[in-house]
Protein backbone atom coordinates (compact mmCIF):
# COMPACT_ATOMS: atom_id res chain seq x y z
CA UNK A 1 0.00 0.00 0.00
CA UNK A 2 2.89 2.54 0.93
CA UNK A 3 4.37 1.86 -2.35
CA UNK A 4 1.02 2.08 -4.75
CA UNK A 5 0.37 5.50 -3.10
CA UNK A 6 4.30 6.63 -3.62
CA UNK A 7 3.66 5.51 -6.88
CA UNK A 8 0.34 7.50 -7.38
CA UNK A 9 2.04 10.51 -6.10
CA UNK A 10 4.44 10.63 -8.65
CA UNK A 11 2.37 9.82 -11.19
CA UNK A 12 0.42 12.63 -10.18
CA UNK A 13 3.49 14.88 -11.01
CA UNK A 14 4.72 13.72 -14.12
CA UNK A 15 1.25 13.58 -15.81
CA UNK A 16 0.20 17.26 -14.05
CA UNK A 17 4.03 18.27 -15.11
CA UNK A 18 4.08 17.25 -18.58
CA UNK A 19 2.75 18.88 -21.73
CA UNK A 20 -1.02 19.93 -22.26
CA UNK A 21 -1.16 17.16 -24.67
CA UNK A 22 -1.54 14.61 -21.72
CA UNK A 23 -5.68 13.81 -21.93
CA UNK A 24 -7.83 15.73 -19.08
CA UNK A 25 -8.68 12.31 -18.65
CA UNK A 26 -5.81 10.61 -17.81
CA UNK A 27 -5.13 13.73 -15.21
CA UNK A 28 -8.47 13.21 -13.69
CA UNK A 29 -8.20 9.66 -13.12
CA UNK A 30 -4.73 9.83 -11.47
CA UNK A 31 -6.34 12.62 -9.69
CA UNK A 32 -9.23 10.81 -8.03
CA UNK A 33 -7.12 8.04 -7.57
CA UNK A 34 -4.46 9.80 -5.23
CA UNK A 35 -7.67 11.46 -3.57
CA UNK A 36 -9.12 7.90 -2.60
CA UNK A 37 -6.19 6.59 -1.71
CA UNK A 38 -5.28 10.04 0.78
CA UNK A 39 -8.68 9.38 2.26
CA UNK A 40 -8.04 5.74 3.05
CA UNK A 41 -4.66 6.49 4.43
CA UNK A 42 -6.32 9.04 6.72
CA UNK A 43 -9.11 6.50 7.62
CA UNK A 44 -6.67 3.67 8.33
CA UNK A 45 -4.32 5.43 10.69
CA UNK A 46 -7.53 7.32 12.81
CA UNK A 47 -9.45 3.98 12.65
CA UNK A 48 -12.86 6.19 11.93
CA UNK A 49 -16.07 4.27 11.42
CA UNK A 50 -17.76 2.60 8.09
CA UNK A 51 -20.44 5.64 7.97
CA UNK A 52 -17.86 8.33 7.96
CA UNK A 53 -15.82 6.49 5.28
CA UNK A 54 -18.72 6.00 3.71
CA UNK A 55 -19.82 9.69 3.64
CA UNK A 56 -16.90 11.28 3.09
CA UNK A 57 -16.33 9.30 -0.03
CA UNK A 58 -19.67 9.84 -1.36
CA UNK A 59 -19.06 13.80 -1.03
CA UNK A 60 -15.15 13.73 -2.52
CA UNK A 61 -16.76 11.41 -5.59
CA UNK A 62 -19.34 14.34 -5.53
CA UNK A 63 -16.45 17.06 -6.10
CA UNK A 64 -14.51 15.32 -8.54
CA UNK A 65 -17.75 14.51 -10.50
CA UNK A 66 -18.41 18.83 -10.24
CA UNK A 67 -14.74 18.97 -11.08
CA UNK A 68 -15.14 16.93 -14.34
CA UNK A 69 -17.36 18.83 -15.81
CA UNK A 70 -14.69 21.98 -15.83
CA UNK A 71 -11.61 19.12 -17.13
CA UNK A 72 -9.33 22.65 -17.81
CA UNK A 73 -9.54 24.13 -14.49
CA UNK A 74 -9.03 21.46 -13.24
CA UNK A 75 -5.89 20.47 -14.06
CA UNK A 76 -5.02 23.80 -14.14
CA UNK A 77 -5.50 23.92 -10.34
CA UNK A 78 -3.77 20.87 -9.66
CA UNK A 79 -1.27 21.19 -12.30
CA UNK A 80 -0.16 24.37 -9.47
CA UNK A 81 -0.87 22.18 -6.29
CA UNK A 82 1.36 19.76 -7.94
CA UNK A 83 4.60 22.01 -7.97
CA UNK A 84 4.47 21.39 -4.12
CA UNK A 85 3.39 17.82 -3.48
CA UNK A 86 2.67 18.87 -0.12
CA UNK A 87 -0.08 21.00 -0.45
CA UNK A 88 -1.93 17.91 -2.89
CA UNK A 89 -1.96 15.80 0.25
CA UNK A 90 -2.82 18.41 2.81
CA UNK A 91 -5.53 19.95 0.39
CA UNK A 92 -6.98 15.98 0.60
CA UNK A 93 -6.44 15.65 4.24
CA UNK A 94 -8.30 18.84 4.79
CA UNK A 95 -11.03 18.00 2.93
CA UNK A 96 -11.42 14.72 4.79
CA UNK A 97 -11.67 16.64 8.43
CA UNK A 98 -13.45 19.58 7.23
CA UNK A 99 -16.66 16.78 5.75
CA UNK A 100 -16.40 15.09 9.09
CA UNK A 101 -16.81 18.26 11.22
CA UNK A 102 -19.29 19.40 8.85
CA UNK A 103 -21.07 16.52 9.36
CA UNK A 104 -20.60 16.64 13.45
CA UNK A 105 -21.90 20.26 12.84
CA UNK A 106 -25.25 18.73 11.80
CA UNK A 107 -24.81 19.94 8.30
CA UNK A 108 -26.25 17.26 5.76
CA UNK A 109 -27.65 18.86 2.52
CA UNK A 110 -25.63 17.57 -0.92
CA UNK A 111 -24.58 21.17 -2.06
CA UNK A 112 -23.39 22.38 1.43
CA UNK A 113 -21.11 19.09 1.22
CA UNK A 114 -19.70 19.80 -1.56
CA UNK A 115 -18.90 23.44 -0.83
CA UNK A 116 -17.06 21.96 2.04
CA UNK A 117 -15.22 19.26 -0.25
CA UNK A 118 -14.59 22.09 -2.69
CA UNK A 119 -13.28 24.58 -0.50
CA UNK A 120 -11.00 21.82 1.54
CA UNK A 121 -9.85 20.86 -1.65
CA UNK A 122 -8.74 24.46 -2.91
CA UNK A 123 -8.35 26.84 -0.02
CA UNK A 124 -4.70 26.78 0.03
CA UNK A 125 -4.10 26.95 -3.31
CA UNK A 126 -2.63 30.51 -3.38
CA UNK A 127 0.39 29.39 -1.93
CA UNK A 128 1.26 27.94 -4.93
CA UNK A 129 1.69 31.51 -6.27
CA UNK A 130 4.08 32.73 -3.82
CA UNK A 131 7.31 33.20 -4.76
CA UNK A 132 9.08 30.53 -2.11
CA UNK A 133 8.19 27.74 -0.62
CA UNK A 134 7.24 28.08 2.89
CA UNK A 135 7.71 23.99 3.74
CA UNK A 136 11.38 24.31 2.88
CA UNK A 137 11.88 27.15 5.38
CA UNK A 138 12.08 27.00 9.17
CA UNK A 139 11.87 30.68 10.65
CA UNK A 140 10.55 33.04 8.07
CA UNK A 141 11.25 36.75 8.19
CA UNK A 142 9.05 39.59 8.17
CA UNK A 143 8.65 40.04 4.66
CA UNK A 144 8.13 36.61 4.05
CA UNK A 145 4.90 36.61 6.63
CA UNK A 146 3.95 39.30 4.79
CA UNK A 147 3.96 37.42 1.63
CA UNK A 148 2.29 34.35 2.84
CA UNK A 149 -0.41 36.24 4.39
CA UNK A 150 -1.35 37.31 0.44
CA UNK A 151 -2.23 33.72 -0.49
CA UNK A 152 -5.90 33.63 0.46
CA UNK A 153 -6.47 36.19 -2.29
CA UNK A 154 -4.09 34.59 -4.40
CA UNK A 155 -5.95 31.72 -4.30
CA UNK A 156 -9.45 33.06 -4.51
CA UNK A 157 -8.24 35.20 -7.87
CA UNK A 158 -7.00 31.95 -9.39
CA UNK A 159 -10.15 30.32 -8.26
CA UNK A 160 -12.43 33.04 -10.08
CA UNK A 161 -11.27 30.94 -13.44
CA UNK A 162 -12.36 27.44 -11.72
CA UNK A 163 -16.22 27.18 -13.06
CA UNK A 164 -16.89 24.25 -10.58
CA UNK A 165 -15.61 26.88 -7.56
CA UNK A 166 -18.53 28.47 -7.25
CA UNK A 167 -19.02 32.08 -4.60
CA UNK A 168 -18.88 30.10 -1.55
CA UNK A 169 -16.12 27.90 -2.49
CA UNK A 170 -14.39 31.38 -3.07
CA UNK A 171 -15.42 32.77 0.09
CA UNK A 172 -13.68 29.78 2.02
CA UNK A 173 -10.10 30.60 0.21
CA UNK A 174 -10.36 34.17 1.28
CA UNK A 175 -11.94 33.74 4.69
CA UNK A 176 -9.99 30.31 6.04
CA UNK A 177 -7.46 32.15 8.07
CA UNK A 178 -9.62 34.90 9.46
CA UNK A 179 -10.38 34.11 13.25
CA UNK A 180 -13.53 35.27 15.87
CA UNK A 181 -11.00 37.26 18.24
CA UNK A 182 -10.52 39.27 15.12
CA UNK A 183 -6.68 38.69 14.64
CA UNK A 184 -6.93 36.66 11.02
CA UNK A 185 -5.59 37.84 7.73
CA UNK A 186 -6.65 38.84 4.88
CA UNK A 187 -9.23 41.50 6.31
CA UNK A 188 -9.56 40.75 10.46
CA UNK A 189 -12.67 39.89 10.34
CA UNK A 190 -14.55 38.83 13.78
CA UNK A 191 -16.99 36.40 14.73
CA UNK A 192 -20.27 36.87 12.83
CA UNK A 193 -18.38 38.32 9.81
CA UNK A 194 -16.64 35.08 8.94
CA UNK A 195 -18.44 32.38 6.63
CA UNK A 196 -19.47 29.72 8.99
CA UNK A 197 -18.26 27.19 6.11
CA UNK A 198 -14.89 28.82 6.33
CA UNK A 199 -14.88 28.35 10.18
CA UNK A 200 -14.83 24.52 9.42
CA UNK A 201 -12.36 24.42 6.60
CA UNK A 202 -9.82 26.74 9.35
CA UNK A 203 -9.98 23.88 12.21
CA UNK A 204 -9.48 21.00 9.66
CA UNK A 205 -6.93 22.81 7.94
CA UNK A 206 -4.87 23.39 11.33
CA UNK A 207 -5.35 20.03 12.29
CA UNK A 208 -4.32 18.39 9.00
CA UNK A 209 -1.37 20.70 9.43
CA UNK A 210 -0.44 19.75 12.50
CA UNK A 211 -1.41 15.73 12.03
CA UNK A 212 1.42 16.04 9.38
CA UNK A 213 4.88 15.36 8.99
CA UNK A 214 6.52 18.61 7.11
CA UNK A 215 10.00 18.94 5.90
CA UNK A 216 10.90 21.39 8.64
CA UNK A 217 9.00 19.19 10.88
CA UNK A 218 9.56 15.59 10.07
CA UNK A 219 7.34 14.28 13.34
CA UNK A 220 3.98 15.55 12.80
CA UNK A 221 1.81 15.45 16.11
CA UNK A 222 -0.49 13.21 17.40
CA UNK A 223 -4.01 13.76 17.14
CA UNK A 224 -4.50 14.87 20.64
CA UNK A 225 -1.14 16.90 20.90
CA UNK A 226 -2.78 18.55 17.77
CA UNK A 227 -5.96 19.68 19.78
CA UNK A 228 -4.03 20.53 22.56
CA UNK A 229 -2.21 22.77 20.37
CA UNK A 230 -5.50 24.49 18.50
CA UNK A 231 -6.99 24.77 22.11
CA UNK A 232 -4.08 26.83 23.82
CA UNK A 233 -5.06 29.32 20.63
CA UNK A 234 -7.42 31.13 22.51
CA UNK A 235 -10.20 32.80 20.40
CA UNK A 236 -8.52 31.64 16.81
CA UNK A 237 -11.42 28.69 16.09
CA UNK A 238 -15.07 28.87 16.66
CA UNK A 239 -15.25 27.17 20.19
CA UNK A 240 -18.35 25.25 19.56
CA UNK A 241 -16.81 23.74 16.34
CA UNK A 242 -13.43 23.27 18.08
CA UNK A 243 -15.24 21.46 20.87
CA UNK A 244 -17.29 18.91 18.31
CA UNK A 245 -13.72 18.19 16.86
CA UNK A 246 -11.87 17.71 20.01
CA UNK A 247 -14.20 15.44 21.01
CA UNK A 248 -14.83 13.52 17.69
CA UNK A 249 -11.17 13.13 18.11
CA UNK A 250 -10.63 11.98 21.42
CA UNK A 251 -14.09 9.33 21.49
CA UNK A 252 -11.82 8.13 18.20
CA UNK A 253 -8.57 7.87 20.10
CA UNK A 254 -9.96 5.79 23.10
CA UNK A 255 -12.14 3.45 20.44
CA UNK A 256 -8.46 2.78 18.90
Amino acid sequence: YPLYLLFVERMMTTVLAADTRIPKTVAIQVISELAELTLMEVFDRHRMNEQSIRQVSQSVTGCMRLLDKDPVGLTNLFRALARKPYHIKHAFGTTVWALILGRLDGLQGEKTMLTIGMGGMTHDVGMTKLTFDPEEKGELSGEEWKEIKTHPQLGKRLLDTVRAAGPEVRQIAIQHHEQPNGLGYPNGLHNLQIFHLAKIVSIADSFSALNSSRPYRPQAFSPAEAIEVMREDQGKFDPKLLKLFADQMIRVKKTA
